[in-house]
């Protein structure tokens, strides 16, 4: 894993002269807002830097090109500054919270933004891609640290990830992780999940020397899609692709159709979605058992084809009758009133009020 992952290169224009102004923050891996102590930055804006500068040496730099950053008044340790982006680690001795607000500044020699508000949770799980996209191929090396294009159920794999949250022992922000023992671990299980299948976890926490990008050592189950996807606490990490062999078990395949809904307007930060498909295919002669996947971002449908005993079984997973009507008071991860100032819900309740009337009706 390379540093360089994390820096997204935009052109700096001509000589910076005004006072540095934020338009976003977001988590550098997976393009979300979700932030956590420990967890790479990009800032977007303007007026931020005449050059661009990436730091060299580790520890990482807290004064890059006259430019700082604070997070809650505390110095971030710095990687990239560019005219309109800044690549900053969230120090872990920032307060960690469920979704708490906290204020970050950038400073240049210029003076000082505007200080603007970011949330703060315990964890912001994300996938580091080899094209810095959120839903792009992940980086996945084998034992010897050799890239590998596709895995097959009982590889041993590594991937790299941000926003695991805190770790034991605790870590310097700008230093990366220890490359002895006592390694510095995740305190907080983390779960993989490769080809939608939960993987075995053999080691998450931070990488040896490389600030804020933590380590997975993972062994790969049955492979049901090339999705990837972390869970943590509630939280989901972007969906990145993972290399799977090309099946030989069907020919012919042709999607008929495909219809997608989305919800009439968006009221808070778990509007439903549904779809509908319908696929055909030859099964070829002496195929193996195989499986036939419908997927999305909160989960899919799978099928199963037993060629050997001509059977086929269907799993899948549809929002709960809770949900349904509001209630998400079994997540931990809080859900968001997009009409009230982008507050919590009391007890994860969405009011009658506020559910889409539309996903109502497509759901009932």
């Amino acid at each position: 894993m390379r540093v360089k992952c994390l820096v997204v290169i935009l052109a700096a224009v001509g000589i910076v002269e005004a006072q540095p102004a934020v338009s976003q923050v977001l988590n550098a891996a997976s393009y979300s807002e979700v932030l956590a102590p420990g967890c790479w930055m990009m800032i977007v804006g303007s007026a931020f830097a005449a050059t661009e500068t990436t730091a060299s040496t580790v520890p990482l730099p807290t004064l890059l090109g006259g430019v700082s950053v604070t997070v809650d008044g505390k110095q971030a340790p710095l990687l990239y500054i560019s005219a309109n982006q800044i690549n900053a680690l969230i120090p872990f001795e920032v307060p960690e919270g469920d979704n708490r607000k906290a204020t970050l500044v950038v400073t240049t020699l210029q003076g000082a933004s505007n200080p603007i508000p970011i949330y703060i949770n315990r964890r912001a799980p994300a996938i580091f891609t080899r094209d810095s996209s959120e839903t792009g191929p992940a980086h996945v090396f084998d034992a010897n640290f050799t890239q590998k294009n596709t895995v097959s159920a009982g590889d041993v794999i590594i991937l790299y990830a941000a926003g695991l949250g805190s770790t034991s022992p605790a870590a310097s922000t700008a230093t990366g992780g220890s490359a002895v023992e006592p390694l510095n671990r995740v305190t907080d299980d983390v779960e993989v999940f490769v080809g939608d299948q939960k993987a075995e976890v053999l080691f998450a926490g931070l990488a040896p020397g490389f600030p804020g990008v933590y380590q997975l050592n993972v062994r790969v189950p049955a492979l049901w899609t090339d999705r990837l996807y972390l869970r943590e606490g509630g939280w989901i990490s972007n969906i990145a692709q993972i290399g799977i062999r090309p099946s030989t078990n069907v020919d012919s395949v042709v999607t008929a159709g495909f219809v997608q809904t989305f919800p009439s307007s968006t009221y808070s930060s778990v509007p439903f979605y549904g779809a509908q498909f319908h696929v055909q295919f030859s099964v070829r002669p002496g195929a193996q058992s195989f499986m036939v996947a419908a997927v999305g971002d909160a989960g899919g449908w799978f099928t199963r084809i037993d060629t050997a005993n001509a059977m086929w079984e269907t799993v899948g997973a549809s929002p709960s009758v809770q949900a349904v009507h509001g209630d998400f008071s079994s997540l931990r991860a809080p859900v968001m009133d997009f009409r009230n100032g982008c507050s919590p819900f009391p007890n994860n309740q969405v009011p009658a009020a506020g559910l889409d009337p539309y996903a109502q009706q497509f759901m009932t």
